[in-house]
């Protein structure tokens, strides 16, 4: 299972690009999270793989930097 921080959905990857850099400009390690499931491109402000990480840096972000960020589990397609 991954965990992701999701900073922000978009409809259009184009949109979701602009994102990452502005995200990346403010010191965090944001990309596009390819291969979660659904339609909208998700842009990922961290990625964790145990839960106590995860929820710590979501308080950060929220406090910091994106008050709506949330936390998304899910298993990876791609085999790692």
């Amino acid at each position: 299972t991954k965990i992701e921080i999701i900073g922000a959905t978009f409809g259009k990857r184009s949109e979701a690009e602009a994102y990452v850099i502005t995200m990346k400009k403010r010191g965090l390690p944001a990309k596009i999270a390819e291969d979660m499931p659904g339609k909208l491109f998700k842009v990922s402000l961290g990625s964790f793989s145990d839960d106590q990480s995860a929820q710590n840096e979501l308080n950060r972000i929220v406090q910091e930097v994106e008050k709506t960020a949330w936390i998304a589990k899910y298993k990876s397609k791609k085999t790692q």
